[in-house]
């Protein structure tokens, strides 16, 4: 189990898979090992005591984890002995006679195959519904290769299609999910185009005479909020604007499977995004850019509300009269700069939306900023 295609599952998760847990609780005896009067009729046209109990566990077994085991010692005794009262048998020792002639275990499951639906995971119409059903929870979410094996289980049982052995189940996810990425990457290339890609690859190249990165540079917030880191900031915004990632079309592509990229470019280093495949990187660069630009336009408005509250209007509200006359000039000086700053915010971000969210943070319940206020 230690080649490639399980490495996404742990050793325990392997382990258990398509097995009974160690424990099973009391409800879980009365959901799965309930054995109902079809049952009963079934299992009783077995002879002898251990191959109607071995005939019934393995129909219970099927119904718990989603396939047969041939000698069914491994069922924890709790079950076996749940099943045996109900089929009236006092002593469920005999189960341990069950596996001495081997082939009667397979010809058990295969008639319990053919009397209660089950097929195999080879039946080619069940294993292509099963690869569209990944293919698209793979497209469409970004959930991982666990969650993703865990749903294909699922799916599987609810079906009746017998679990194969482990490594072809995580064999066939991993394959999916490498397919939905590379369609993601492309897709998401081709709408940048080739131009726009070697633009947003050139952030990760360390100019001469720097230190850093243009990407670790414009991933760079602010220190704290002043009116001059907030024409920093706005400068930091038009770059950002003008690498014209968020004119992008990317109505196709899943929100979802945007934001882990954006959340992977935005967190890795620079080294590590230089080291991603060709499409992989460009269409990490795109998402991480346009999450970044929206996250400064928002701060930016943040930036500007705290400005006007703290500076202007709680300051001048806690002056006298005669303080606020004296300081007139730099009251000016102040207000200048500030409308300089609105003014180019305001420019800036009324071109375009971006990721269709609401430029201004000026709610009905709050005083609108000077660059919202009507005039």
């Amino acid at each position: 189990m230690g080649g490639m295609a399980v490495d996404f599952l742990s050793d325990g998760q392997a382990a258990g898979f398509g097995r009974f847990p160690d424990e099973v609780s009391r409800e879980d005896l009365e959901r799965f090992c309930w054995v109902d009067d079809a049952d009963l009729s079934v299992a009783g046209r077995r002879r002898g005591m251990r191959n109607r109990l071995g005939f019934a566990v393995q129909l219970a077994t099927v119904r718990v984890v989603g396939r047969f085991l041939t000698d069914p010692l491994p069922v924890p005794w709790p079950a076996v002995e749940s099943v045996a009262g109900q089929l009236g048998i006092a002593d469920a020792s005999v189960l341990r006679l069950y596996a001495q002639r081997g082939q009667t275990g397979y010809e058990h499951a295969a008639e319990i195959s053919a009397v209660y639906g089950y097929v195999d995971f080879t039946d080619p119409v069940k294993h292509e519904e099963l690869r569209l059903f990944q293919s698209a929870r793979a497209w469409t979410s970004s959930e991982g290769p666990v969650r993703l094996f865990e749903r294909a289980t699922g799916w599987l049982r609810e079906r009746k299609v017998l679990l194969p052995g482990v490594s072809t189940l995580t064999g066939l996810v991993s394959e999916v999910l490498a397919g939905a990425n590379d369609r993601l990457y492309a897709v998401l290339v081709d709408a940048a185009g080739p131009a726009m890609i070697r633009e947003l690859e050139g952030l990760l190249r360390v100019e001469d005479g720097l230190r850093l990165t243009a990407w670790e540079r414009l991933r760079t917030g602010p220190a704290r909020v002043s009116v001059p880191e907030l024409l920093r900031q706005l400068d930091r915004l038009t770059r950002l604007r003008a690498l014209g990632a968020g004119t992008v079309d990317v109505e196709t592509v899943p929100a979802g499977r945007m934001n882990a990229l954006a959340r992977y470019g935005l967190g890795g280093k620079a080294s590590a995004l230089q080291g991603l495949s060709g499409q992989r990187r460009g269409a990490t660069l795109l998402c991480a850019v346009r999450a970044l630009t929206a996250e400064v336009a928002d701060d930016l408005c943040d930036a500007l509300d705290a400005i006007v509250a703290e500076r202007v209007v709680r300051k001048a509200g806690r002056e006298s009269t005669a303080a606020r006359l004296k300081s007139l000039p730099r009251l000016s000086r102040a207000s200048m700069q500030l409308a300089k700053a609105a003014k180019t915010l305001v420019e800036v971000l009324g071109n375009t939306e971006l990721s269709g969210r609401r430029p201004s943070r000026c709610w009905p319940n709050r005083s609108p900023c000077p660059s919202c206020a009507p005039r």
